[in-house]
């Protein structure tokens, strides 16, 4: 970083000092159930450094005109930060890290001295600090009361390219932000990773979906944290798809009264792919109500891990806390575990958890080809039909419809390549959705993916 300030530098070097002696998992539950991911970070010479990047690429160009906040990354170098002038008017701001240590320095600071990540925590996580390269801060100040849209975009060129990025969301007291999260490969094998840090004020309510794509030889490596405020609502989705490894964490933390936290993940894995989930409640404050409910589909050869942890500390009383984590396996040589925990320190508290992993049921198979469905045809209504109960719940169409779309992409392989949104629209009937082109529900979050087709 250009300017980076001297407790940014202290913090990249104490992440390279512990950086070895950290274990890839800290946890005691955890020891003998993760997906090492250190040693694809560590043996490959993955190139940090930013290059300077003039233009945005082709196939994201339509990002130029949409009316959204955007910071779009390339290979760690910002090529696109841009505020409308319909936010900008009422005090939005968005930078890059690089930007926003010159602007806005204190805030970052106080953002993460308010339980950021330390690179104690894990291996992978130092490895990421200590090869800061890239990152984004957006600030909705408090008061304003429509939606406000944020796109981040991170791009990798290929040729073992790294991007380690730092990212700050700080959303004002009763504000409402939908945040869109993205991260593609162009071409060969990317190294991806994201430290991210959301600040939710009294009342607030923010959406942030991640989305990951990434080419089949690549590594995608994410850590986020929200710290929820009193009447706060923090809603994390996503959808795990591409990349050879991932290793994916988010943490809840409901540190204010009457605050709330919901998660709802899927992930979709084939050939010899490795995802590492880990979904936590924290509840700090009474009267907090916590969920988290991931799905996932393994094939191939493949390997899940969900992974998460309710904790209701001592003062958190009149709390109700739900965490379920469910697998299906498509392959007799998939693999997936699913090992939900709890730790509760008060009364008067509600907490359940719930855990499964199974094949299709063949019944339901019999059902299905028995009324002249093809069997591969069949197995994928059922696999879908596994993902749709989760899909639904998330109250942002736009994402619902983006994580339909990609996941019909991987299931369709290279011919995945040629899908229209046209046709996803067909299989999936909405009553909201009655009626709306395909410009209507992709001409904002997907924008590029629909302009690509036509």
């Amino acid at each position: 970083m250009s300017q980076e300030q001297s407790w940014l530098t202290q913090l990249r070097e104490r992440a390279r000092r512990v950086h070895q002696a950290v274990a890839e998992e800290v946890s005691p539950l955890y020891v003998k159930h993760h997906i090492p991911v250190s040693q694809d970070l560590e043996a490959r010479d993955w190139d940090f450094e930013p290059q300077r990047v003039e233009s945005v690429p082709e196939r994201f160009r339509g990002l130029e005109e949409v009316e959204e906040v955007v910071v779009l990354h390339v290979d760690g170098s910002p090529v696109l930060v841009r505020v409308p002038e319909v936010y900008s008017r009422r005090g939005v701001r968005a930078h890059s890290l690089d930007e926003a240590l010159r602007t806005v320095e204190g805030e970052i600071r106080s953002a993460i001295e308010r339980g950021g990540f330390q690179p104690e925590e894990s291996r992978p996580l130092a490895y990421l600090l200590a090869r800061l390269n890239s990152g984004a801060v957006v600030k909705v100040p408090s008061g304003i009361e429509e939606p406000v849209r944020v796109r981040l975009v991170w791009i990798g060129s290929g040729r073992n390219r790294g991007t380690s990025a730092f990212t700050v969301l700080l959303a004002g007291d009763n504000t409402d932000v939908r945040v869109v999260d993205e991260y593609h490969s162009l071409d060969g094998p990317v190294l991806i990773g994201n430290v991210v840090h959301v600040i939710g004020g009294t009342g607030s309510k923010v959406r942030y979906a991640v989305l990951e794509n990434l080419s089949e030889e690549s590594i995608f490596v994410s850590f986020s944290r929200s710290i929820t405020g009193t009447d706060a609502h923090q809603f994390w989705s996503g959808a795990l798809i591409g990349g050879a490894k991932a290793k994916y964490r988010v943490d809840n933390v409901l540190a204010g009264r009457g605050s709330r936290a919901d998660t709802l993940e899927v992930t979709m894995t084939t050939g010899t792919q490795m995802f590492d989930v880990t979904l936590n409640l924290r509840h700090v404050a009474p009267d907090t109500i916590g969920r988290v409910h991931a799905k996932g589909i393994g094939g191939g050869r493949s390997r899940t891990l969900f992974k998460g942890i309710i904790r209701i500390e001592r003062e958190a009383k009149n709390t109700g806390a739900y965490l379920a984590e469910h697998a299906m396996l498509l392959s007799p040589e998939a693999r997936a575990d699913a090992i939900p925990g709890l730790e509760i320190e008060t009364d008067n508290v509600k907490a359940t958890h719930s855990a499964s992993v199974a094949q299709i049921d063949p019944e339901h198979l019999f059902y299905l080809m028995c009324r002249g469905i093809p069997r591969e045809e069949a197995v994928k209504l059922i696999s879908f039909g596994f993902f749709e109960p989760v899909i639904r719940e998330i109250d942002v169409p736009e994402v619902r419809w983006g994580i339909r779309y990609l996941l019909e992409k991987k299931w369709l392989g290279p011919a995945g390549e040629e899908l229209d949104p046209l046709q996803v629209m067909e299989t999936y009937i909405e009553p909201e959705e009655v009626g709306r082109s395909p410009e209507d529900i992709f001409g904002t979050h997907y924008k590029a993916f629909y302009y690509r087709r036509r």
